[in-house]
């Protein structure tokens, strides 16, 4: 019969090959975003060094999901943004974007919501 320290041990901790205690490799959540949709990682934001504004943000946002609509409440917290922000940006992106009211494919509310136009 087992000890009972016998079967904590791998659960406790992880032995390497000397024998000494290994910890599994640490993962910042912050540097680690996925898509709520398709579960894959989504692209950075922010190209190195430099700070794009919630328009150009928005812009490549939509232009990477095409076909899917968007409310501001979802876009917010896809982008990190706040939905105040969101509508200002839409507003001011007129060429490229349609917005209408329909279902948003996140939430599956009926709202007003926005998608890319084919370029």
């Amino acid at each position: 019969m087992p000890v009972e320290s016998d079967v904590l041990t791998p659960l406790l901790a992880r032995r390497g090959p000397s024998g000494a205690a290994t910890e599994a490799p640490r993962v910042d959540a912050a540097r680690v975003r996925r898509d709520p949709v398709t579960k894959a990682q989504t692209p950075a934001f922010v190209v190195e060094g430099t700070m794009q504004t919630i328009q150009e943000r928005l812009t490549l946002l939509l232009r990477a999901y095409r076909t899917i609509r968007f409310c501001d409440a979802c876009l917010a917290l896809k982008m990190g943004a706040f939905p105040r922000e969101v509508r200002e940006a839409v507003v001011l992106i007129v060429d490229g974007v349609q917005v209408s009211s329909g279902q948003c494919s996140e939430c599956l509310q009926e709202k007003t919501v926005v998608r890319a136009l084919a370029a």
